[in-house]
C-alpha cells in the first residue's frame, strides 16, 4: 500500500492532529506481528492482510497540543523484520537518534488478530513527522516550520 502522495499543508496537518509536539527518539523500539500472541502471518478477521508493526519510544521535549513535556510516548509504524520475514511500507519514517522531530499524531485503532489496539500514529505517513535542525523543521513534501513559530500551531489545530 502506498502512502497518500499529495503534499499536505501545515494547516491540514495541524487541523487533523490529536496531538502535536517536538519529540526525540529514545532508541527503544519493538518490532512485532499484529497479534498479541505473536503468531506469524495470520489473516485478520476483517479480511485485512497481516502486518508487522514497529513501536518506537520518544520523549516529548516540547508539548504543543495533547502531550506533556517530559512525557514518554510510543508511536506505531508499519514495517520491520520479525525473525525471517521483512516488511517495508513506503513512506515510513526512519527515526534518527539525536534528531528532534515535530510530529503531528493521531490516535488510531490499529488492526490486530484480536480486534484493534489503540496507538499513536503519525498523521499522513511520512508527512506528519518533520525532522529539525537548530532553526526549522522540514518534511519530505517541503513543509517548513520555524522553531520560533511552534506556539502558533495550537491555534491552527482543531479544538
Amino acid at each position: 500500500m502506498a502512502p497518500d502522495t499529495r503534499a499536505y499543508s501545515l494547516q491540514e496537518l495541524a487541523k487533523n492532529a490529536a496531538a502535536i509536539g517536538v519529540v526525540v527518539p529514545t532508541g527503544k523500539s519493538q518490532v512485532h506481528w499484529n497479534s498479541a500472541k505473536g503468531e506469524e502471518w495470520v489473516a485478520l478477521p476483517n479480511g485485512r492482510n497481516p502486518m508487522i508493526y514497529r513501536d518506537d519510544e520518544f520523549t516529548v521535549v516540547e508539548a504543543i497540543l495533547g502531550l506533556r513535556q517530559g512525557q514518554s510516548i510510543t508511536v506505531r509504524g508499519v514495517g520491520g523484520t520479525v525473525r525471517d520475514v521483512h516488511m517495508d511500507y513506503e513512506g515510513q519514517i526512519d527515526w534518527q537518534l539525536g534528531i528532534q522531530y515535530l510530529v503531528f499524531l493521531r490516535e488510531e485503532d490499529t488492526p490486530t488478530l484480536e480486534g484493534f489496539e489503540r496507538a499513536w500514529t503519525v498523521e499522513i505517513i511520512g508527512q506528519g513527522a518533520l525532522p529539525g535542525d537548530e532553526e526549522r523543521f522540514t518534511n519530505a513534501a517541503g513543509v517548513k516550520v520555524n522553531r520560533s513559530d511552534l506556539s502558533e500551531l495550537a491555534t491552527v489545530a482543531a479544538p
